[in-house]
This record gives C-alpha cells, sequence and structure tokens, in this order.
C-alpha cells in the first residue's frame, strides 16, 4: 500500500502542477518524474511478486512471468538495460525488495515459503513434546502417528487452522492491493509521456 500511495502522490503532483500550469516544474525536478515513477513501479511488481510467492497466492501449478529489467536511463528509445547497466543491476534488483524488510534480502532462510515455516515449526514442537514424556508414567500420553498428547494434537491442529486462514487473508488484502494497482497504472502513463514533453521543452 505505501508503495501504490506513492505512485499516488506522483500522479498527484504532476496533475497538480498541470491544472496550474506550472510546467517549469517538471524541469527542475531531478531526478525526473517520470523517472521516479519508473522506480516505483519496478520497485512495486519485485515486491508483490516476491510477497505473492511467500505467502503462496498464486494457484497451484501456475508460473509467473519472469519480469524484465528495464533501463532507468530516459535518454535511450528503448527500454533494454545499457551495458553499464547490466554490470549493476543484480545490485539494483535486491535493492528493489528493501521494503519488504526482512522477507527482502536473499537469505536461505528467506527462500522458504509461509506453509514450509509452519511445517517446520510444527515438527519442531512434536519432537520437542517426546522429549518431555520419555519418563515411563508419561509415555502412556503419547499416542497416534506422530506419538505427542492427544491435547497438543488438537492444540496443533487449530494452530494450523488459524494459520491458514490468516495466510488466506494475506492472499485476499494482496489481490485488493493489486486491484487498487491497476487502477492507479491507468493514470500513470499520461503522467510519465506528458511530463517528459514540459520537461524538455
Amino acid at each position: 500500500e505505501r508503495l501504490i500511495n506513492e505512485l499516488k502522490r506522483f500522479f498527484t503532483e504532476y496533475s497538480t502542477n498541470i491544472q496550474q500550469k506550472n510546467y517549469q516544474h517538471f524541469q527542475k525536478l531531478e531526478p525526473s518524474l517520470s523517472l521516479n515513477i519508473r522506480k516505483t513501479m519496478m520497485i512495486t511488481r519485485a515486491s508483490v511478486l516476491k510477497y505473492a510467492e511467500h505467502i503462496k497466492a498464486f494457484k497451484e501449478g501456475f508460473v509467473p512471468d519472469t519480469l524484465n529489467r528495464i533501463t532507468y536511463e530516459e535518454e535511450k528509445e528503448d527500454i533494454e538495460l545499457s551495458e553499464e547497466e547490466k554490470k549493476i543491476d543484480g545490485e539494483r534488483a535486491a535493492l528493489e525488495l528493501e521494503n519488504l524488510g526482512q522477507l527482502g534480502f536473499k537469505t536461505k532462510a528467506n527462500e522458504v515459503k509461509y506453509d514450509e515455516v509452519l511445517n517446520e515449526i510444527e515438527k519442531d514442537v512434536k519432537t520437542f513434546a517426546q522429549k518431555l514424556y520419555t519418563d515411563p508414567t508419561n509415555a502412556k500420553f503419547l499416542q497416534g502417528a506422530d506419538k505427542i498428547p492427544e491435547y497438543l494434537e488438537i492444540y496443533l491442529e487449530n494452530t494450523k487452522n488459524y494459520a491458514e486462514e490468516f495466510r488466506l487473508n494475506l492472499v485476499r488484502k494482496l489481490r485488493a492491493s493489486c486491484e487498487n494497482l491497476q487502477v492507479v497504472c491507468e493514470k500513470i502513463p499520461t503522467a510519465i509521456f506528458q511530463s517528459i514533453e514540459f520537461r524538455n521543452r
């Protein structure tokens, strides 16, 4: 939502100055309004994809399209990365995910999906419980294929249900944010092209 609000702010900045016929505003901006929008759009799409993969928001079997990298050099006639940009694009792509906090950093732990983390926690809890009930007088409380107490089995099942509902709520919120982003994106091209036009007058 923060990134979407940033895009909205850029569009408001554009429309306000157009209405006031303050065209010189676009000439003074460094970096340009269009470049700020481009960078924010790149950060937004990378963050959405990373977050969606983490919470398993995509339908099973769906493989999202690869996100093509684009240039930040506005003087170029195309959007392909320049040779110089290719040398630093890996670092740039990593920085684009910083707004996700810890999830944005590329570590082995962060490559694990939401449900995989929960499964690992459940496994650790069961292992710990089994160690607590090694005494013969307590071992009788261990039951089922997992050899854990009944109360713990119920607790873990309820926790799993709560976690899944939490995940689904995250998916719903992400979908709503994407729908909001789509509305904003419909306005962006006009802001980009006109701000470039007035910048170069």
